[in-house]
């Protein structure tokens, strides 16, 4: 008898699987986009150029002295700035074979579709969040240090010395005001933040006097709790919130890795564990200065234990393992230094950008399965054309210690 089954309707079953595919882009909003001002798409057919060079002009001088009965005015001339944003081309490919498919009890279909949409989001989010938080040399003109320092290695939460206070905060905020950065409607300026930052704010005696919860508007993946408002900034609480892992100041002198390692590793061995204990948290990787990109594998984690120089150690892995994140070379930096937090100032014409007509702001999902012979690799993937630049003017970065340390990598 003749039984149709599943493996027989491939072309529906791969229609309903690419549909749900493509519905999880819609489960997954950004953080960062929603508050940059999107120019007009690029078009696909070109005519677009390799850069875009926005003009920026100026507000006069303001009028106040009385004019001449029988004498003219003197005309002004009008100035006029820019800002030159370049996009560039992004994406990332998940692959799997028709066994894998066949043999595997989950619907792998939308377990990768899922798994491509929020690293679709989240990858495109932190790059539109390098031109508001800075990356290596790059950063905005108007970034301040609450120690009124330039190094980011004199930031110390030792004693609480150089974490968020309500002064700083206000200084941000009259920084921005005097600059005449337009606030957004409702909600003052806008700051996307670590959770680590958050628990220092949540501790200020001003906080616990004065929340006002802001309102339902504001949309993103990854918040943590509702965004709320504090010195006139509101603040989004989201994962997405830059930190600087291990870029304050060192708590004792560095050390490396004696000895490759891989992601997954629950301990590793340093060259001298002078001074590290159970419960010290260490920054693998090349640190973030105001010189050097942080190291694309660069984590935090958390010693468990110490055996001569052998750290048995915790760390936010893959999956549900607490292992490595990432794969580690021999004489990579290790270090116990302290955090610091990316306060960035968002105005409505802080940030603007561009993006690619057929890939919006987020990107768009792709799916492929005719690239081999016998169709048997699936590929599910993203791609998005698209670049953000900063106006300096309308744009203030604030930066201070944090008294808490994180598992994993930002």
């Amino acid at each position: 008898m003749a039984i149709t089954k599943t493996t027989d309707l491939t072309n529906s079953v791969k229609a309903v699987y690419e549909k749900k595919y493509y519905m999880m882009g819609l489960k997954n909003p950004g953080v960062w986009g929603q508050f940059i001002n999107w120019e007009s798409p690029v078009a696909e057919s070109g005519g677009g150029g390799s850069s875009y060079d926005f003009p920026i002009f100026s507000e006069h001088d303001l009028a106040e002295d009385a004019l001449t009965e029988d004498a003219d005015v003197t005309p002004d001339t009008i100035n006029d700035g820019n800002v030159v944003v370049t996009p560039a081309e992004y994406g990332k490919v998940f692959a799997i074979t028709k066994k894998a498919k066949y043999q595997s009890r989950v619907r792998t279909a939308e377990v990768m579709g899922e798994i491509s949409a929020r690293n679709r989001v989240r990858s495109i989010d932190r790059i539109l969040r390098r031109s508001a938080t800075g990356r290596g040399a790059t950063r905005p003109t108007m970034t301040y240090h609450i120690d009124s320092s330039t190094a980011m290695s004199s930031l110390t939460a030792a004693s609480g010395t150089d974490t968020v206070t309500w002064a700083f905060l206000m200084e941000l905020q009259q920084i921005a005001a005097s600059m005449d950065i337009e606030p957004f409607d409702g909600g003052g300026y806008k700051a996307i933040v670590h959770p680590a930052l958050i628990h220092d704010l949540m501790n200020l005696a001003e906080y616990k006097g004065t929340n006002f919860p802001a309102g339902g508007d504001l949309r993103g993946n990854g918040l943590t709790m509702r965004p709320f408002e504090l010195a006139g900034i509101t603040f989004l609480p989201s994962n997405l919130g830059r930190l600087y892992l291990g870029s304050g100041t060192a708590v004792q002198a560095a050390t490396t890795l004696n000895g490759a390692v891989s992601k997954g590793a629950t301990s590793v061995t340093v060259t001298d564990a002078t001074g590290l204990a159970v419960g010290n948290y260490i920054t693998i990787g090349t640190l973030e200065t105001e010189s050097v990109n942080p190291g694309s594998n660069l984590e935090q984690v958390m010693i468990t234990a110490v055996d001569s120089a052998t750290l048995t150690i915790r760390a936010n892995g893959n999956n549900d393992g607490f292992g490595l994140r990432f794969n580690h070379a021999s004489g990579e930096s290790v270090v116990e230094a302290y955090n610091v937090a990316a306060i960035p100032l968002i105005g409505k014409n802080s940030l603007i950008g561009v993006y690619g007509s057929d890939c919006g702001e987020y990107g768009v999902p792709k799916f492929r399965d005719d690239l081999d012979l016998l169709n048997r690799f699936d590929y599910y993937g993203w791609y998005w054309y698209g670049g953000v630049g900063v106006i300096q003017k309308k744009m203030v970065l604030g930066k201070c210690a944090v008294s808490r340390f994180v598992l994993g990598y930002n």
